[in-house]
């Protein structure tokens, strides 16, 4: 009796050791920043160099899309010759330490030990329909998401930053060093999708490439409009 209650609990340790963690429950604050995790069976969304040069990040998604399903993976710049080819739509498995970059949610796998495995391939999750009025907070940081059509209201700076407004509220777009042709005219209509993320205080949603922004051919600057007759359009 006591051997088999010695076994239940090797088994019982075991399970936990390696439960599969998910990005809902780092994202919705059930597994704590500091914790670490493994986490298995998620999609990458955008690769090792669509948003930086040196290869050092990717986020990833569960295959569920949706709220809080959505984080940033972080290496670093010493570990890009064993993770610099990760690609969009690479199924992964990764092991890490959760933790907050400037308040922007990551999973640090820069450690000795740390590991991301690609296993297979997926479709991409998403892009997940989201109004502007909820898009910039917490349950979409780090998600690949889409915009309701769109009108810019302030043209892209020098740094490649835009805003855009919808039917609900705004946003503020940032190529995020991408080399996109299109940047935010005033203006412009058009329906973006990117990842969402958080810097310097405030959230950015960054197409991944100029196939994330599409020209619904609405209205132009100087036609005098309104939602209605917007909507009217997209019927």
């Amino acid at each position: 009796m006591k051997n088999l209650i010695l076994v239940a609990v090797v088994v019982l340790v075991a399970s936990t050791a390696f439960a599969d963690d998910t990005i809902y429950d780092i994202q919705n604050g059930t597994i704590p920043s500091g914790s670490y995790v493994n986490v298995e069976g998620v999609v990458v969304t955008s690769g090792a160099y669509e948003f930086t040069t040196s290869g050092a990040y990717c986020f990833v998604e569960e295959p569920g899309a949706g709220a809080y399903s959505g984080v940033q993976v972080y290496w670093g710049s010493a570990n890009v010759g064993l993770y610099g080819g990760v690609a969009r739509g690479d199924l992964v498995d990764i092991s890490g330490t959760v933790s907050e970059y400037y308040d922007l949610t990551e999973i640090d796998m820069s450690a000795a030990g740390d590991t991301l495995i690609v296993v297979g391939t997926a479709p991409v999750p998403g892009p997940d329909l989201v109004g502007l009025d909820v898009m910039m907070d917490e349950p979409w940081e780090g998600v690949f998401v889409t915009t309701n059509c769109c009108v810019c209201i302030e043209a892209a700076n020098s740094y490649g930053e835009w805003f855009i407004e919808d039917a609900f509220g705004t946003a503020k777009c940032d190529d995020k060093g991408v080399n996109l042709t299109y940047l935010g005219a005033y203006g412009d209509w058009r329906i973006i999708s990117g990842i969402v993320w958080y810097a310097y205080g405030a959230f950015n949603l960054s197409p991944r490439d100029d196939g994330d922004v599409f020209d619904p051919g609405g209205p132009t600057a100087t036609e005098a409009t309104t939602w209605g007759g917007i909507k009217a359009l997209y019927r």
